[in-house]
């Protein structure tokens, strides 16, 4: 069985910080809604992508939300039973569901085996590695860009 990249999460975090005249909610409980040309963008680039998930392109894609200047805009989920998908397999980042021996199966870095990748334990909290670093970079460049920090040497809690 191949198992393609699997994509825990699609999050494309457009516009993170719009003009400060922008009154944009911040989200207590949730995202406040809204549509895709309301906030600028343009729905077909985002239906289009949505659809390419649904085929499998971009491997087992769970999620795909998009936030612009403060608001939900595109959100769509998509159902992949892992227990299927990693059955039997074994491969060198781990085994999949009925392919582990001992306590294989509760190794925290077993990525093949749906009780520990992508969801933690069978809730819908994924196991992120290393994505967490990916969007801090990001987002410590932008703050640098725009100089709302004086460089990579400030304490973190200033």
């Amino acid at each position: 069985m191949h198992l393609s990249l699997r994509l825990s999460c699609g999050v494309l975090l457009l516009g993170a910080a719009h003009a400060a005249t922008a009154q944009a909610p911040w989200p207590t409980r949730g995202w406040a809604l809204s549509t895709a040309e309301a906030q600028g963008l343009a729905s077909e680039p985002l239906d289009s992508l949505d659809k390419e998930i649904r085929r499998g392109t971009y491997g087992n894609v769970d999620h795909f939300l998009v936030v612009r200047r403060g608001y939900l805009v595109y959100n769509r989920h998509y159902e992949n039973d892992y227990a299927e998908i990693t059955r039997g397999f074994t491969g060198p980042l781990g085994c999949g569901h009925d392919a582990c021996t001992g306590t294989q199966a509760d190794d925290p870095f077993n990525y093949y085996h749906p009780s520990t990748h992508p969801y933690y334990q069978g809730r819908a909290v994924h196991s992120l590695q290393s994505v967490t670093k990916s969007v801090s970079a990001t987002l410590l460049g932008i703050a640098l860009q725009r100089g709302e920090i004086p460089g990579l040497a400030a304490p973190l809690l200033d």
